[in-house]
């Protein structure tokens, strides 16, 4: 293993009703990603109400299906280290 992150290493952190997603690689333009942690078939999850791209204003497509979020990545790199989505939750 060389020890390189790709658009396949997500790490997660929240905030309030927000969780963010970095995504550690550019997995390219308009491209589809999966994160799996998120998906419908997880106990407990709460419903995503919004997904966006910090620092982009670009709107990305996305849909949660039960075995994940899946996006599709902005057309410019917003970092050319990582990608970071926010998904804002629906309060309960």
């Amino acid at each position: 293993m060389s020890g390189e992150y790709t658009s396949e290493n997500i790490r997660f952190t929240r905030k309030g009703n927000s969780v963010f997603a970095i995504q550690l690689g550019w997995a390219g333009a308009k491209k589809k990603i999966a994160i799996r942690s998120l998906g419908g078939n997880r106990g407990g999850q709460q419903q995503m109400k919004r997904v966006t791209v910090l620092d982009s204003p670009e709107e990305i497509d996305w849909v949660v299906e039960d075995d994940a979020l899946y996006g599709t990545t902005p057309s410019v790199a917003t970092n050319d280290i990582a990608i970071c989505y926010k998904i804002e939750l629906v309060e309960l």
